[in-house]
């Protein structure tokens, strides 16, 4: 197989494997608390990814002085990226939160050239407006305003695209699996402590084992996406991203009945289509 074809098929995997976990933590909040699905869910989470880092290395190396600092920064941005994003996704159908979700590479795109100062030609600018009108439709804001569940998805697309920023501060000398074991503890740590506070539901077999499976599909997406970094060409594995929603959908459908209609669906092709040509001109613009 060759790197090209390798990173291709990692790409692929690692949004499969994200969507599964998406669809498993929908499972859990079905049947308890948000603090007590993210401590069922986190435990297997972050050992699977504490002996990962492990195996890498990972704690010979840890990060000190500015590194620390950014990635201290980094895992609490995490925090409010995973709160948003389950809080949004305990009232909202699998695919539509995935579909705004996917206007993260756009966001990123807008907060570089405002926060950073990058520049942005004008081809770019109008991807991203016209990325942005597909997330209205998805959203499609009535009479009575926005939905205050999309609006907590669109806060986590904030979230998300603050947590990069800052991941793009750190140096490459800290390894990837520390970032985001570092990420896991920390949300887990805060969602142990909120749910101190907050009545549990029993816990069944059923239970402990979505949240292992959960843990796995967590730790192969998380593997899988930096295999496909590191050994993929970033113009042809990154546009890959948005076959995420695709799996989010067939899941959607197969396990919660939902499907999304024909509006969702345009407005979530015109997020798509944005986001692969500003991808692909960014590639190119690096190249």
């Amino acid at each position: 197989m060759s790197e090209k074809t390798r990173g291709i098929a990692l790409m692929l995997l690692a949004m499969l494997a994200f969507a599964i976990n998406d669809t498993i933590i929908k499972l859990l909040l079905a049947d308890m608390p948000l603090p007590q699905a993210m401590v069922v869910r986190g435990v297997p989470a972050c050992a699977m990814l504490a002996l990962l880092a492990w195996r890498a290395g990972a704690f010979s190396h840890l990060p000190k002085g500015r590194d620390r600092k950014f990635l201290i920064l980094r895992s609490f941005g995490e925090v409010a990226a995973t709160l948003t994003f389950l809080g949004s996704l305990m009232h909202m159908q699998l695919a539509n939160v995935t579909a705004i979700l996917q206007s993260v590479p756009l966001a990123a795109t807008a907060a570089a050239a405002v926060f950073l100062g990058e520049k942005v030609g004008w081809r770019r600018a109008l991807a991203v407006a016209i990325g942005f009108i597909g997330v209205l439709i998805v959203i499609r804001p009535g009479e009575d305003g926005l939905d205050p569940w999309a609006f907590l998805v669109l806060l986590s697309v904030a979230c998300v695209v603050c947590r990069d920023l800052i991941t793009r501060q750190i140096s490459r000398a800290v390894p990837a699996a520390l970032v985001g074991l570092g990420a896991a503890i920390t949300v887990l740590t805060l969602s142990i402590v909120w749910s101190v506070f907050v009545p549990w539901e029993p816990v069944t077999l059923r239970h402990l084992l979505l949240a292992l499976v959960g843990g796995f599909f967590m730790t192969m997406a998380f593997v899988s996406l930096v295999g496909a970094l590191q050994s993929g060409d970033v113009g042809m594995t990154a546009p890959l991203r948005y076959s995420q929603l695709l799996w989010a959908t067939l899941l959607g459908w197969l396990v919660f009945d939902h499907l999304p209609d024909l509006v969702t669906l345009a407005g979530a092709a015109l997020i798509v289509a944005s986001g692969v040509f500003t991808i692909l001109r960014e590639a190119r613009r690096r190249g």
